[in-house]
């Protein structure tokens, strides 16, 4: 994500899930500043707030409903063939592989013994065959990877390892028939969008260069994930990332830069700061060395991952109100679950538990004080 001046480049910019005349008093100038340049301001919101009457499209939506909005805006430029085709080949996944029968990505383990779990294919339209994606960059190469299926052919036919032959179809097919459920018509029944804005605003982002920020307001919601992601698939099928005035606006909490090394001097100097900088640098090359492939990216991010589990940087609060605070009761309360789960919040804790999956970050424990 870019700095929060980039928006001054942006010819549209879209906020959901946040007041930004309130919340972000330090940072709105800039788009004030933008909207004097040019560029359309739209505010998704179930109210009306101090930030509705500076923009150029409200758009007022039903709470927690986002996802459908955002969904359906992708439906209308995949339907009316708005999105960018070399952008989405090159800078998403939705041209990788998919098995029918799992509904996985068809992997390097499937198809060669010993083979990698992270290495993922492509269908070459020009070879007709499989092709691995790149592991150490995004860009397809000399490779034209398929989004859709040739009309007529139904799926593409791969050869596994143990001889079996599956189907597969590029995630793109998947999208498009998930997207189905989400005309504007359907759409506006859930969200309350009218199907016009729906179509209106996905027309016009598509013609644009602009970013989306989704606010605080996300972490309160169930799933919120999905709602962030929906508009993020927008931005993707739009080219709207990597460039100037573009791409998903967020707030950064954290960052090796500033918190991290502050907290991890032991004394004063930038001596001390170049010591724990040549430390970084030692653990990227050792991480990279352990797999070619790593980008430095890559090696960030699992440097990070190995020290919040390991140090004890991470302490997540559900172990606390699951032990301690009588949450317990009210997670295994059927009839305030998700009506998706097929078993006791107990038995999907269980068994996170001893899979490992949160080893080091399991605590408070039920005997801790």
């Amino acid at each position: 994500a870019s700095s929060i001046d980039d928006m001054f480049h942006a010819e549209f910019i879209m906020y959901a899930l946040i007041n930004p005349v309130y919340t972000m008093i330090a940072g709105y100038h800039f788009t004030a500043e933008a909207r004097y340049k040019g560029a359309d301001v739209i505010l998704v919101a179930p109210d009306c707030s101090p930030s509705h009457v500076h923009t150029d499209y409200y758009v007022p939506i039903r709470p927690g409903t986002d996802a459908a909005l955002g969904l359906g805006m992708a439906q209308v430029i995949i339907e009316e063939g708005l999105y960018e085709v070399p952008f989405v080949k090159e800078q998403t996944d939705l041209p990788l592989l998919v098995r029918l029968d799992n509904r996985r990505f068809l992997r390097q383990s499937d198809i060669e013994d010993g083979g990698r779990d992270d290495q993922f294919y492509y269908w070459d339209t020009a070879a007709g065959r499989i092709e691995p994606a790149p592991l150490t960059t995004l860009a397809p190469g000399n490779v034209d990877p398929a989004l859709e299926i040739e009309a007529g052919r139904g799926a593409y036919s791969v050869e596994l390892q143990d001889g079996r032959r599956v189907n597969v179809v590029p995630v793109f097919e998947l999208l498009k028939e998930r997207l189905a459920d989400y005309t504007p018509e359907k759409a506006s029944e859930m969200c309350g969008v009218n199907p016009e804005v729906i179509r209106t605003l996905a027309r016009k982002i598509a013609c644009k260069r602009g970013t989306i920020w989704c606010g605080g307001s996300s972490l309160k919601y169930y799933h919120a994930d999905l709602m962030v992601r929906s508009y993020l698939l927008v931005l993707g099928l739009t080219g709207n990332w990597g460039r100037k005035g573009t791409g998903p606006l967020e707030w950064s909490s954290s960052g090796f830069d500033g918190p991290f090394i502050y907290a991890a001097k032991q004394k004063e100097g930038l001596e001390e700061t170049r010591r724990i900088l040549q430390m970084r640098e030692a653990m990227h090359q050792m991480i990279k060395n352990e797999d070619p492939t790593r980008t430095d990216e890559m090696a960030h991010i699992e440097m990070m991952a190995r020290m919040s589990s390991q140090a004890g940087m991470l302490v997540p609060p559900a172990f606390l109100w699951y032990y301690h605070c009588g949450y317990r009761d009210n997670w295994n309360r059927k009839e305030w679950n998700d009506p998706t789960m097929q078993r006791t919040f107990d038995e999907y804790f269980e068994e996170s538990s001893n899979k490992g999956w949160w080893q080091g970050m399991d605590r408070p424990g039920p005997d801790t004080l």
